[in-house]
């Protein structure tokens, strides 16, 4: 329970009193217990604490479980040491890991993360993995490669895997497309084929009055990718003399868990990069809005300067 609300000092106090050994009447840790701390720790991001309650617990005699390594490997990642987030999978490895399709997103993620060397070093342990989801990340840095190839490609690896990880799959196939500097259309290859299995629906609300984006479920990147589409047909709709709605509405999500990782710092940044005219609302956190006059002003003068540009 702590550690879904995220309360460090209090699990730490529960934890600490399971290991003293003037309590005896209370359980002992095992792999669920050093799980759920392993966890509070990595979603703080304070690698260094879960780093060590993973050796604790496999010096301890208790095997880790795949949860666990998924969560440290995803934290050391976040962290960039990459080498140490290999290092453990490698380690797991050798000990019998069989990972299982959440392990593999947590590597696309890490991929993603990575840069250089290090990415070499991800996907030669990935490779190990999942042969094909390499496969898949190779063809997309391949100009030569075309869009049927890309979408066999993508079709396979996501009809091979669990329902609840296909849009994370493709999430973090963006990111890399993103991060990597692959061929600039790659991104938007990626999320309109996710689009025709079903992953990226409803994502768009219309309203007379309103239209809505919402990007909850996407990573940074991905939401940038779906923002940029959903750009391209407001501005067809208005080269179209199709009509637009008085309102526009971003949707980037909001918690109050200590953790969470919203999108809107990083929406935030993309919003001013591209100085779209979109605010954040007043009314509803999380949200970014923006008026019919506002947008349209803004797409024709976006419009104007790729003319000049060419």
């Amino acid at each position: 329970m702590c550690a879904d609300v995220g309360l460090v000092a209090e699990a730490e106090d529960l934890f600490h009193e399971m290991n003293d050994p003037e309590c005896p009447d209370v359980p002992k840790p095992d792999k669920w217990s050093y799980t759920a701390m392993i966890n509070i720790y990595g979603s703080s991001g304070d690698a260094d604490r879960a780093l060590h309650l993973f050796a604790e617990m496999v010096d301890a005699g208790i095997e880790p479980n795949i949860m666990s390594y998924t969560i440290v490997i995803q934290c050391l990642g976040k962290a960039q040491r990459i080498h140490k987030a290999v290092e453990v999978l490698e380690d797991g490895l050798k000990r019998g890991l069989k990972p299982d399709d959440r392990l593999c997103g947590c590597l696309l993620s890490v991929v993603a993360l990575s840069s250089g060397d290090d990415t070499d070093l991800v996907l030669s342990s990935l490779e190990k993995v999942n042969k094909n989801l390499v496969k898949l990340i190779r063809m997309l840095g391949d100009t030569q490669v075309g869009l049927e190839d890309l979408k066999v490609g993508l079709k396979d690896i996501l009809s091979s895997a669990a329902h609840e990880v296909r849009r994370p799959y493709c999430n973090c196939l963006i990111d890399i497309c993103q991060n990597h500097g692959f061929p600039p259309q790659r991104a938007i290859e990626v999320f309109h084929l996710a689009q025709t299995y079903g992953l990226y629906s409803k994502l768009h609300s219309r309203k007379d009055q309103e239209w809505l984006l919402d990007l909850r479920s996407l990573s940074v990147g991905a939401a940038k990718t779906a923002f940029d589409d959903w750009m391209n047909t407001v501005s067809e709709h208005l080269l179209q003399q199709k009509p637009l709605p008085e309102y526009f509405s971003v949707y980037t999500g909001s918690s109050t868990h200590k953790f969470a990782q919203g999108l809107a710092t990083a929406f935030a940044a993309h919003l001013d990069q591209l100085t779209v005219p979109f605010h954040p609302s007043e009314s509803h956190v999380g949200s970014f809005v923006s008026s019919r006059d506002d947008l349209v002003s803004w797409l024709q003068m976006r419009s104007s300067s790729a003319v000049i540009a060419r």
